[in-house]
């Protein structure tokens, strides 16, 4: 197998317009810097696949989708199928989603060329570079550090009592704690890829540019390996789970103090050197890529909730011009790295429950589920949660700009889709 990397700082200037919690069209400082990294891959075949990631909230599909088509011109063993771009969803990341503040600003969008033009230096700089040659190795492990954010709550009187899903800790609530490892080894270094599943919010709704919790375990990973490591964090299906910076009463999510960001990310480091020191697994490249698209259907016999839907009006008007009236288009891509080791990936925010079912339909040693990939349409959660509600659920629903709810039944609709794919794949 063969490979190149890149890494390359895409922190625009203070005054950027931030994404994430809202209202927050400019940036007033920088906690640490934001990384946009590539790696070409290439099999003994001369299969390539290009996986590109960065420290924002999400790519939205229209701008993939005229990357992928620029990036098919550079080199036609790149069909749009083996090309991927995963956000961490860091929410101290500038404006990149088709958003407007909460007071009707526009977000600055001037910050897309500039991501746009890096994107297209990190793609000819992988392009352009001599292929290492290295060995692939792949590894599964745990780390416990995230927590579900749907607690459910008993509101109204006795009688007629409901049940609410509000965004608190459940500690009892399921969670995904795999922690999947993939390591490059070459002569003049290794490339990690650290895929997990939570939601970098642990900073709250901060003014300054930072990579959160991803970040952080990305340079400790590096610094221990005396700079010699790159580490690539792949978002996987963290749409309902969480940090657990909480109160003092542990009932209540909280912003996390700086030494608490580190603590996170040093928790997710840890995973990794506890993961590579039980010796990964040889892998014997044989790419394949696949890709499909399905809809998840709309409920048109519901509303969403209205308040989040009249702040959002630019989102909703471009979802009900551009996009199909009963669903919103999931475009998923499935990638074979090996018979042992598959990469099942998704757009959006996928809540937990559908990353952990696709993983195991992959019936791969070494499954892999990226979430925010390719798109980010908005929350994408299971038939459990559309019944439920809540803020995956329903909220923020208008947030997205969507028209309606989901429809109970979508999940199946995808797991169906995805279970083709798979078999497509090999």
């Amino acid at each position: 197998m063969k490979f190149a990397h890149t890494r390359l700082c895409i922190t625009p200037p203070v005054g950027t317009g931030l994404c994430g919690y809202a209202g927050r069209p400019k940036s007033q400082g920088i906690t640490d810097d934001l990384d946009l990294q590539a790696l070409l891959l290439e099999d003994d075949g001369g299969r390539r696949l290009l996986l590109i990631c960065a420290d924002l909230i999400g790519f939205e599909s229209d701008f993939v989708a005229r990357m992928k088509r620029w990036i098919g011109r550079q080199d036609d063993r790149l069909a749009p199928a083996h090309i991927n771009f995963n956000a961490s969803h860091t929410h101290g990341a500038p404006a990149t989603a088709r958003l407007t503040s909460v007071d009707g600003q526009r977000f600055p969008n001037d910050y897309t060329p500039f991501l746009r033009s890096r994107i297209k230096e990190a793609v000819t700089n992988v392009l352009e570079a001599p292929l290492q040659t290295g060995t692939l190795h792949a590894g599964i492990g745990r780390c416990r550090l995230g927590v579900n954010r749907r607690l459910p709550q008993r509101v109204g009187k006795r009688g007629a009592a409901t049940t609410e899903f509000v965004m608190k800790p459940n500690y009892d609530g399921s969670t995904d704690s795999a922690l999947g490892v993939l390591r490059i080894r070459g002569r003049s270094g290794d490339v990690l890829l650290v895929n997990y599943a939570c939601h970098p919010t642990a900073t709250g709704s901060t003014y300054a540019f930072t990579a959160d919790f991803p970040g952080f375990a990305a340079r400790a990973l590096r610094a221990a390996a005396g700079q010699k490591r790159e580490v690539m964090f792949l978002q996987g299906a963290g749409g309902d789970i969480r940090v657990p910076c909480v109160t003092d009463d542990g009932k209540s999510f909280k912003p996390a103090e700086p030494h608490e960001v580190a603590r996170f990310g040093q928790m997710v480091a840890d995973a990794v050197e506890r993961t590579m020191k039980r010796k990964l697994t040889r892998l014997h490249p044989a790419f394949r890529a696949t890709g499909g698209r399905v809809l998840y259907p709309y409920d048109k016999t519901r509303e969403p909730d209205s308040v989040p839907f009249s702040l959002y009006p630019e989102i909703r008007d471009w979802r009900l011009a551009h996009e199909h009236r009963d669903g919103t288009p999931l475009d998923w891509t499935i990638w074979r790295f090996s018979k042992q080791c598959r990469v099942v990936a998704l757009p959006g925010e996928i809540c937990h429950m559908i990353g952990k079912r696709a993983k195991r339909k992959s019936a791969a040693q070494f499954p892999f589920f990226l979430g925010y990939t390719n798109g980010c349409p908005g929350y994408i959660p299971t038939d459990r949660i559309i019944d439920e509600g809540g803020y995956e659920g329903f909220r923020s629903i208008g947030v997205y700009g969507h028209a309606h709810p989901f429809e109970k039944g979508a999940e199946k609709l995808l797991m169906a889709s995805l279970d083709e794919g798979l078999r497509d794949n090999g």
